[in-house]
């Protein structure tokens, strides 16, 4: 398991948090997919090292509030986008 530095900025998930940063892993990956990008680029893009976004993309570490603008701006969406579900599966409605 990874170890918690929150003076650098890098807080592991805890359990009751794995499910929301899961999801939320899964779609940064979808969507940087969608737009053809490699974590390489997207991680230069925020600054962060690739290994990092890898982290946050199968929701190891938590991503900062403060970078989801950022992270957002990078992938073409707005925050509500990024945060909210995705996928052809998530988007239809229940009746």
């Amino acid at each position: 398991m990874l170890t918690t530095l929150p003076s650098l900025g890098f807080e592991t998930v805890t359990p009751s948090e794995q499910e929301f940063y899961k999801a939320l892993g899964a779609r940064i990956a979808e969507l940087r997919r969608d737009r053809e990008l490699t974590q390489q680029q997207v991680a230069d893009a925020l600054g962060i090292s690739q290994k990092t976004l890898a982290h946050y993309e199968v929701g190891r570490l938590r991503v900062a509030v403060s970078m989801l603008p950022d992270l957002a701006g990078v992938l073409g969406v707005s925050v509500p986008t990024l945060l909210g579900p995705l996928g052809k599966a998530n988007t239809q409605r229940r009746i």
